[in-house]
């Protein structure tokens, strides 16, 4: 469970960096 919500986590970072 951890790991999905790390991997999660990442996704949400580059979609950030993307979205600036």
């Amino acid at each position: 469970a951890a790991l999905a919500l790390g991997i999660a986590n990442q996704l949400t970072n580059i979609l950030r960096d993307v979205g600036e």
